[in-house]
């Protein structure tokens, strides 16, 4: 996801500022490219933005279900221990 969200902010960049002239025989008698190209240049802002909050939850969610994980990871590995250690005490 974070991937794809840098890619579109490169091809954002790389269309604002973009130097090819239009053709008037290509476009008619809308001038909107140049317009659209400035209101390029701000999107890579706002996309990196939203970039960092989607990170910030990402992280967010991995300790919400990871802290669960890990504390019953510990607690099947103590009961494992302590199985072990039971099982020695009954076999001598």
């Amino acid at each position: 996801m974070i991937l794809e969200v840098r890619l579109i902010d490169d091809v954002f960049r790389t269309l604002a500022s973009d130097p090819t002239t239009i053709d008037r025989w290509s476009t008619g008698l809308n001038d909107y490219w140049p317009k659209i190209q400035v209101g390029l240049t701000d999107l890579p802002v706002e996309i990196n933005a939203l970039s960092e909050r989607m990170n910030e939850q990402c992280k967010r969610g991995d300790e919400v279900i990871n802290d669960p994980l890990d504390m019953l990871v510990e607690l099947l590995q103590g009961y494992k221990v302590r199985k072990k250690q039971t099982r020695k005490i009954f076999q001598t």
